[in-house]
């Protein structure tokens, strides 16, 4: 099972999908390139765990790494406008990033509680 998150979509229409009814979709290069970057990385990594301990580590540790450096894309800079979205307003805000001297910039739907 995999997480989608549909284009033209907010994010809280993500939903769940196994991989069978996902290759009816152009997407599911994605889906499958993100499968074999990721997924069978770490299975290869997992296994090797107890005859390579070292190597598990620091891939772990890159991993992490990597967790810690998407954090910055909720982040969020400045509100840049407003728009009506499906069910309620939608912002755009450009989020801060520390490695890219791009802006990244969507709409987003504020949750209840907070962004």
């Amino acid at each position: 099972m995999s997480q989608i998150k549909w284009q033209d979509k907010a994010h809280y229409h993500s939903s769940w999908e196994s991989y069978e009814p996902m290759t009816l979709y152009k997407g599911i290069r994605k889906v499958d390139n993100y499968f074999k970057a990721t997924v069978l990385v770490d299975m290869y990594y997992t296994a090797r765990k107890k005859t390579e301990p070292e190597e598990y580590e620091q891939h772990m540790v890159a991993r992490v790494a990597e967790r810690e450096s998407q954090l910055d894309y909720h982040i969020v800079d400045k509100v840049i406008d407003t728009r009506q979205g499906e069910d309620e307003t939608e912002y755009l805000v450009k989020c801060k990033l520390h490695l890219s001297p791009h802006p990244f910039l969507d709409y987003l739907t504020l949750q209840q509680g907070g962004a």
